[in-house]
């Protein structure tokens, strides 16, 4: 995959915002443009919902879980799967 496409994908925005911890606008975006493209991973097979735990976002975790992301989501990672379960109960800010 080139680099163009790995910056643009359905969902990107969530993703950023996630990654940035901005809540209010992980808000805005779910009500407008990205309600469709919660679940969507980013080019490396990641969900929203990591991104959100990733950044130490509870707020964006939060909203999106609320706006219909699913809890169970497993991606890849490393060699093996990892659930959100796990990597959440690895967070204490969460």
């Amino acid at each position: 995959m080139d680099e163009q496409a790995q910056e643009e994908f359905p969902g990107r925005l969530l993703h950023q915002a996630c990654l940035h911890n901005n809540h209010e606008l992980l808000g805005q975006l779910l009500i407008h443009i990205e309600k469709d493209n919660i679940n969507v991973p980013d080019p490396v097979g990641r969900p929203a919902v990591y991104t959100a735990v990733s950044a130490h976002s509870a707020k964006c975790l939060i909203l999106l879980l609320k706006n219909g992301a699913q809890p169970d989501v497993k991606f890849k990672k490393f060699n093996g799967m990892v659930s959100l379960l796990r990597m959440l109960m690895k967070r204490k800010e969460v």
